[in-house]
């Protein structure tokens, strides 16, 4: 019994011990001549389709032409035999001529799984940047 309790306790110490805070913030920049919404995620990117959403920002509507956003989540460790968290945003906004929808996908540098704190800072030009899809996302 002692084993499997030092075993446990082992593993949740490891798990604690990989927890990272990541601050995220920048500015978009609309040079569109009217309102614009947005909706940024901050995330966790993965090899395969299981990308981790560490925080968003709603759908968000302005009439500015810079408009600034901060993002906050914690990660929990990567992928087995990964040492690093592949960081970035998801950027969805109708900054564009017509009625269209754009979305954007930043990858950041790579940062150590052994940082307890990352700060990321993006800013970007949006108008009419980005694949157009077709909804909000």
């Amino acid at each position: 019994m002692g084993k499997v309790t030092l075993l446990l306790a082992l593993c949740l110490l490891i798990g604690y011990a990989s927890s990272t805070t990541v601050h995220a913030k920048g500015r978009m920049k609309c040079t569109y001549p009217g309102p614009w919404c947005y909706f940024i995620k901050l995330m966790e990117f993965d090899n395969f389709e299981n990308h981790d959403v560490l925080d968003t920002v709603g759908i968000r509507c302005t009439h500015n032409h810079i408009e600034p956003y901060e993002l906050n989540g914690v990660v929990h460790g990567d992928g087995p035999w990964n040492n690093f968290y592949e960081l970035g945003f998801v950027l969805t906004h109708n900054c564009t001529r017509g009625d269209y929808i754009r979305k954007l996908t930043k990858q950041l540098k790579d940062e150590s799984i052994n940082q307890s704190t990352i700060n990321l800072d993006w800013s970007v030009r949006i108008y009419n940047s980005g694949l157009l899809v077709k909804q909000w996302d």
